[in-house]
């Protein structure tokens, strides 16, 4: 939600991780899959092309639309649960998917300040692939600036905006 601070959306991640996590556990999204993976290969080509051509056309099932995840603003994938860095993915030709967010594992790395005092501290890499299709560069710099500003100072995140500015166009 635009008033959601930073521990709203912590929690609303954390609920959605919970009810995914585990062989056991299921999904739509799961279930879509396995359906796929019975049928024979020439049925499923067969399938992915018209939901391609569906999807070229905007005439993609709100049901399918709801269970990809390829349509999304973006994905965001934790490589760092399986124990490797970040990569660079790139960009699905199918859906509204346009930015990759990848981050890998945890470790400590010294850093020196502007008086060149040494010390330490937790970093994570993370890999960003956007579209630049969807909007120009600058635009991208100005929002790239944006995340990194706000991933220093996430103490701006923890209050709801005073004002949330509806834009009537989108």
């Amino acid at each position: 939600e635009p008033t959601d601070t930073l521990y709203d959306v912590i929690e609303k991640v954390n609920q959605a991780v919970e009810q995914n996590k585990g062989e056991e556990k299921s999904n739509d999204t799961d279930k879509v899959a396995r359906f796929f993976h019975i049928l024979p290969q020439f049925v499923v080509s067969f399938m992915v092309w018209v939901i391609k051509w569906k999807d070229n056309h905007n005439l993609m099932p709100k049901s399918l639309i709801e269970v990809s995840p390829f349509h999304s603003s973006f994905f965001l994938t934790d490589l760092g649960s399986l124990g490797i860095s970040p990569v660079y993915h790139h960009i699905y030709n199918f859906g509204t998917n346009s930015v990759f967010i990848a981050f890998g594992t945890r470790a400590k790395e010294q850093v020196v300040d502007s008086e060149l005092n040494v010390s330490k501290r937790k970093a994570m890499d993370i890999r960003i692939v956007i579209d630049e299709r969807i909007v120009d560069g600058f635009y991208f710099a100005t929002s790239v600036k944006l995340v990194l500003r706000l991933m220093s100072h996430p103490q701006e995140l923890l209050t709801p905006p005073k004002e949330v500015f509806v834009d009537d166009e989108i």
